[in-house]
């Protein structure tokens, strides 16, 4: 039928399905990074944000340093630090 331009049309249209495909995987390949980038950028601003707490953490007094930490890093209640410290609690 098309004679000698049937191989031409076939290696068009198998070339055309092999760049097809590259091109999805091209895409693929651009989007993963994306991703990879923004993670990086979200990892970034939470460990600049993480800092920033340890900073303000850092700069309480003595004694409120320690109620905070045992409250907010050990999961403890007003009255188990109270308690541990042997402080009273403020109604």
């Amino acid at each position: 039928m098309f004679g000698h331009f049937g191989g031409a049309y076939n290696k068009f249209i198998n070339n055309y399905h092999k760049s097809k495909s590259i091109h999805k995987l091209k895409e693929k390949y651009i989007l993963t990074l994306n991703q990879i980038m923004l993670e990086i950028a979200d990892t970034q601003d939470f460990n600049h944000k993480l800092s920033r707490v340890k900073t303000s953490i850092d700069k309480l007094p003595e004694k409120c340093k320690e109620i905070f930490v045992m409250s907010e890093r050990e999961g403890l209640t007003n009255g188990e630090i109270a308690t541990i410290l042997n402080i009273l609690i403020k109604s």
